[in-house]
């Protein structure tokens, strides 16, 4: 593992898992008031359960897993995952190709400055240019599909950390921009929760969060056996509170919610892959093969191999 001096550092290589404690403590030693970008590749890394900071977390050319609480998280090229400081979680990557990691790290004394010059009026600025805050941001903890104004900021920080030492000035100033992007994102969410059906919005926020984990985790492990009661386990609700929930929110039930993903993943493989069709029925999570080709048909116009014909020609 390589670090640089604060206020921001960088780990190109993982740490030993056998030798560091993963704690609160053990990172402040290290990194206190840094700014820690971890930009590695590796395969079968595990991690156990330990204290994180507010962090964007990236994963490319293939998926690093990421388990908290109840839920479990796949990131890979389509999405990035927020997680806030004092967050604990366990990850790891599977054996097989690398996966190429990157994680953005927010110190607590940055993460306080940017927070309070976005939330200050510019008189108070101008005549308290420095004065310290203890208002810590948080997100909401779910995956985000990679988009136009998240997404960029965190390629830009990849790219320029391959030249991490010519590059620390360009660094610094994306990481202002990445923070205010998120804390924007996020305070735009409240729209989304306000759809939620309760009278305060406490409540409100707590459905959110929950529907979102059970979201996740379809999306995360869609090729697993999901049922109704196990998804109920991972929310805390009883299995038709979440049924309602679910259905109102995402107009479609948990269960067809799985199969559309599925679909989606199976005409990936169908698609970019040259697989075998049974191989690919398997491993995006149904177990018939007639059922797999049908609900296919129903949901693209052909079967899985005249979709994969077609789309060779």
């Amino acid at each position: 593992m390589r670090t640089t001096k604060q206020p921001l550092s960088l780990v190109d290589i993982f740490p030993d898992s056998n030798s560091w404690e993963f704690s609160r403590e053990e990172w402040e030693t290290h990194f206190k008031n840094s700014n820690v970008i971890i930009h590695c590749t590796g395969r079968n890394l595990y991690y156990p359960t330990h204290w994180g900071p507010l962090s964007v977390k990236c994963a490319f050319g293939g998926i690093e897993y990421y388990q908290k609480s109840r839920c479990k998280y796949a990131v890979s090229d389509d999405n990035f995952l927020l997680l806030n400081e004092g967050t604990s979680y366990s990850s790891y990557i599977e054996p097989g190709d690398e996966v190429e990691s990157l994680t953005v790290n927010f110190s607590r004394e940055y993460q306080s400055e940017v927070k309070r010059i976005l939330c200050t009026a510019n008189d108070i600025l101008i005549d308290q240019p420095i004065e310290s805050s203890e208002e810590f941001v948080l997100v909401e903890e779910k995956l985000y599909k990679h988009d136009k104004s998240v997404s960029p900021l965190v390629y830009r920080i990849r790219k320029l950390t391959r030249n991490f030492h010519e590059n620390e000035a360009a660094i610094n100033e994306t990481l202002y921009f990445l923070l205010e992007t998120l804390l924007r994102s996020n305070a735009q969410l409240i729209h989304e929760i306000n759809n939620i059906h309760a009278a305060r919005l406490s409540t409100k926020k707590e459905i959110y969060r929950r529907l979102n984990e059970v979201r996740d985790y379809i999306d995360s492990c869609f090729n697993e056996d999901i049922t109704l009661e196990s998804l109920s386990r991972i929310a805390l609700m009883s299995p038709f509170h979440l049924l309602r929930q679910f259905k109102k929110n995402y107009h479609v039930t948990p269960h067809q919610y799985l199969i559309n993903r599925r679909l989606e993943k199976a005409k990936v493989f169908v698609t970019r892959s040259d697989s075998a069709l049974a191989d690919i029925c398997f491993i995006t999570g149904f177990r018939d093969a007639s059922s797999f080709s049908k609900l296919f048909r129903k949901r693209y116009g052909l079967s899985p191999q005249q979709y994969r014909e077609a789309i060779k020609r």
